[in-house]
């Protein structure tokens, strides 16, 4: 869990060298309306504060409760919302669960935003996940149900009739205090393309409304007219930065050397302020989730290249899909699930991640896993080019404090049996006591490590 540093747009990412010299000397001019869609329906949202969270206008300013506010660090799920966005990085739309506890507003511009009232009620009709819920007892006090239904409803948009286990998993970042979990895990399994008999039996006995869960999938449409667009969003003395060229990222932290790099920001869930420094609160941010530059993942001469700004849940993504090429994408992608859960890996970027462990000891298990399999990242900061290093050399006195890391690097062509380890309360959602990954590389002839 954690972040500093995030997702965006994109173009080449894997060509030459970034260089950090010929920058411009202005600061983009502030402009821009703050503006999604909200249930169906476009708010503008430009003079809200800037610094607020979506769960907090959710409630406060658009009054809409069902979104519940609980632990505020992205744990329990009752918070959830769905979001739908185009990602640049990946050429589509993509619908994706929610922490709004964390989630900052000004990050929402040009998303479409659905809460639980958007899914369905009594009077406007349930939705058949919200049905199912409610007609198999997955609720008892119900402060956790908004969230259960949030998760269950952008599975089904995310990826239309699930599996059986996929309908497991969704459930990872949901917490319910009082009723367990067969239920809900029941109910989601009712949309699965395999779900056992027993579950299929239920849906029969139950007479619920058929659904065509593969008919809930998101749609594809064309991207966002004139693509990612330069803005700020002001509010008293603290102004959110969201350039979207690296040439605007760098002069901003030139200009202002104490403003921090901001992407997810779930790292705030960890944190005892959003936007803290070191010797209070920030009163700029530069939000790197729009930058062009940092919004792509290429392949190229034997690297998978993440841009700085695409989220830990790429990372998982890309890997399950390149199970080919590399011998343990798999392994290495499941030991990257361990981090927080589905919901939050989903936002929160690489990059910051592997900020937080290396400045403040964040018990990480993404920076054991990349050293074991050889990665490397590049960094670039205001007054210099940009530089490749071995993941295990990101430490304090190597990287400036003002660098941006721009580049995650996971070798395709690493050989040996990777395995990763880790004692914690909870496989999920918990802090890692003591955590390792190794690799270990035989030698076919005289059967060695």
């Amino acid at each position: 869990m954690g972040n500093n540093c995030g997702s965006g747009p994109a173009r080449a990412i894997s060509g030459p060298a970034i260089t950090g010299q010929s920058h411009s000397s202005a600061v983009p001019a502030a402009g821009g309306a703050l503006q999604f869609y909200l249930n169906g329906k476009l708010v503008d949202a430009s003079g809200v504060d800037s610094r607020q969270t979506l769960l907090e206008y959710l409630r406060d300013t658009q009054l809409l409760t069902g979104t519940k506010r609980s632990c505020l660090q992205g744990g329990c799920g009752a918070c959830l919302v769905m979001i739908e966005r185009y990602d640049w990085a990946t050429k589509q739309w993509v619908a994706k669960p929610v922490n709004s506890c964390l989630k900052p507003i000004a990050a929402c511009d040009d998303t479409r935003i659905t809460t639980v009232e958007g899914v369905g009620s009594e009077r406007k009709g349930l939705h058949p996940v919200q049905e199912r819920i409610a007609g198999n007892h997955g609720m008892q006090c119900g402060f956790c149900t908004p969230g259960m239904v949030m998760s269950a409803y952008a599975m089904l948009k995310e990826h239309g009739q699930p599996s059986a286990q996929v309908a497991m998993n969704s459930f990872d970042g949901n917490i319910c205090r009082c009723t367990g979990y067969r239920n809900l895990v029941n109910v989601s399994e009712s949309f699965a393309s395999d779900a056992a008999p027993e579950i299929q039996a239920l849906v029969a006995s139950k007479q619920w409304s058929p659904c065509d869960a593969a008919a809930e999938k998101i749609r594809q449409s064309p991207p966002p007219a004139g693509g990612l667009s330069t803005k700020q969003f002001k509010f008293n003395d603290f102004t959110f930065y969201a350039p979207s060229s690296l040439t605007e990222v760098l002069e901003l932290k030139k200009a202002m050397p104490r403003a921090p790099y901001v992407f997810g920001d779930t790292a705030k869930g960890i944190r005892s302020a959003a936007y803290s420094v070191f010797d209070g609160r920030a009163k700029d941010v530069i939000y790197i989730g729009n930058v062009r530059e940092l919004n792509n993942l290429t392949e190229s001469n034997g690297e998978l290249i993440f841009g700085g700004a695409l989220t830990i849940q790429h990372i998982v993504d890309a890997l399950r899909t390149r199970a080919g090429k590399l011998p343990f994408a798999n392994e290495l992608a499941d030991a990257m699930t361990c981090i927080a859960q589905r919901h939050l890996r989903s936002e929160a970027g690489w990059a910051g991640n592997l900020i937080i462990t290396s400045t403040r000891g964040f018990p990480s298990d993404l920076f054991p896993s990349l050293i074991a399999a050889d990665a490397k990242v590049s960094f670039i900061t205001p007054s210099s080019d940009e530089k490749t290093i071995s993941i295990e050399d990101l430490k304090p006195g190597v990287v400036p404090p003002n660098a941006l890391l721009c580049k995650l690097h996971i070798p395709l062509t690493t050989k040996g049996t990777f395995r990763y380890y880790r004692v914690a309360q909870r496989k999920w959602l918990a802090h890692a006591f003591v955590n390792a990954a190794f690799r270990a590389v035989g030698d076919p002839k005289t059967k060695k490590v």
